[in-house]
């Protein structure tokens, strides 16, 4: 409680970045079980100056998209994962369900290498496991949850990723099963640090990245490809989503978190609607660690 009221407090005055940037500029550094050899950055630092921010986006996004592409082209990206606008928006801290989630994988005895984290865009690492970071784990408790209900790895054989964030949730799969093909899309800033970040992980990078809705056209949805937002469509606006709305249902697997209500929006009943049980079998429920937030898994009926 007195965590978010400091939160909350420092974000209205406007101090958030300025307290991120002196707190993690004195964190103590990370040691990590996985280093790779750290990219040049020039080519993906000219990239993100160049890069253009879609007018669709609202005011408080586009000031937060500014200030990043400002930092990351005078910092470089070696520290990316410290910037205040990664911390704010897609890197999960420490927090009340970490350890719920960490404890739900270890009952799952998933191989623990695959949360190990690693050095790129040096991430911090959690304090209940500290391996790992809190937002990997975070990403393969999505990811589990979803082999729960439908054990279907060994089918997938593409991935499009809506909101891909830096390119955590596809690391983590990618480590499970590196034969799948993953088609990212988001902000044209975020596709180049998906990129860079993929690319450090994996050198024979040929992954897709994509920003405008018109290049989906160049995406042949094979059979037994997987759907994956978490989060991000259940935030879109509503012209976006409709836009989506026909790319997204030639999918046969489907993995999205939502919350409940955006800005008014009823996200219960509009992902009802969408994933008709006519069409899919489908599981949605509530997240029971996190109110007001669910899961919704499907497969397509044949």
């Amino acid at each position: 409680m007195l965590k978010t009221f400091l939160y909350e407090t420092l974000k209205f005055f406007g101090l958030l970045n300025f307290v991120y940037r002196l707190r993690y500029k004195f964190t103590q550094t990370q040691v990590y079980e996985i280093n790779y050899k750290i990219l040049d950055d020039t080519n993906y630092i000219n990239q993100i100056k160049h890069s253009i921010l879609h007018q669709e986006i609202s005011e408080n996004w586009l000031k937060k998209l500014n200030k990043l592409k400002f930092d990351l082209c005078k910092d470089g990206l070696q520290n990316f994962l410290r910037h205040p606008v990664i911390l704010d928006t897609m890197f999960v801290r420490d927090n009340s369900f970490t350890k719920i989630q960490y404890d739900y994988l270890i009952k799952k005895n998933i191989d623990k290498k695959l949360i190990y984290e690693n050095n790129i865009g040096s991430p911090l690492l959690s304090k209940i496991y500290n391996k790992s970071s809190a937002n990997l784990i975070h990403h393969a408790t999505h990811f589990e949850s979803f082999l729960d209900y439908f054990n279907s790895l060994n089918e997938i054989n593409e991935i499009f990723e809506f909101g891909g964030g830096y390119g955590s949730m596809a690391r983590y799969i990618l480590n499970k099963k590196n034969n799948i093909k993953y088609h990212f899309f988001d902000l044209e800033v975020f596709n180049i640090l998906q990129n860079y970040y993929i690319s450090s992980i994996y050198p024979d990078n040929n992954h897709n990245f994509f920003s405008k809705v018109n290049e989906l056209d160049n995406i042949n949805v094979v059979k037994n490809s997987l759907f994956i937002s978490t989060w991000a469509l259940s935030e879109s606006p509503f012209e976006l989503r409709n836009k989506f709305e026909n790319f997204v249902l030639k999918y046969d697997f489907i993995l999205i978190a939502f919350q409940k209500k955006v800005d008014g929006y009823d996200n219960l009943k509009y992902f009802s609607e969408l994933f008709s049980k006519k069409l899919y079998n489908v599981n949605m429920h509530e997240i029971n660690y996190f109110k007001n937030n669910y899961y919704l898994f499907a497969k397509k009926k044949c």
